[in-house]
């Protein structure tokens, strides 16, 4: 099984870690969400971005901090699939090398944009029914 492929087992999002956001912050919890979710989909794209011009740049580090960023806030909001990802091209960074990039770079945007899409959904469901099932 290829990396790509263990990433396509995850989910595109793990609705409990949305929920357990969502619990921790009580009353808040409506606004608060639907400000980290904006927030994440105001930067995200600038991360994306980063990645692709590293890997065509071929430039190590800004691959490894453009992925690890991407990767944390991505897991933080339950983006485990894009997550899983980045982590690849941060691991591949870290060893030295761009080597083998630009093969990843399909995968990690297809499941940035259905990551995006799930994002976008949980919060439409939270502004319309003051919760997340």
């Amino acid at each position: 099984m290829s990396d790509s492929d263990s990433a396509s087992d995850l989910p595109v999002i793990d609705r409990n870690i949305i929920r357990s956001i969502f619990q921790m912050a009580g009353q808040r919890a409506v606004p608060l969400l639907t400000s980290i979710i904006q927030a994440y989909q105001e930067d995200a794209p600038m991360y994306c971005t980063a990645i692709e011009a590293a890997i065509e740049s071929q430039d190590i580090e800004a691959l490894r901090k453009s992925a690890h960023t991407l990767r944390s806030s991505s897991a933080n909001l339950g983006g485990l699939r894009l997550a899983d990802a980045c982590k690849q091209l941060e691991n591949l960074a870290r060893s030295g090398t761009t080597e083998g990039s630009p093969d990843q770079l399909p995968a990690l945007q297809r499941h940035y944009l259905d990551f995006f899409e799930a994002l976008t959904a949980i919060e439409a469901e939270i502004r319309a029914n003051g919760t997340i099932n």
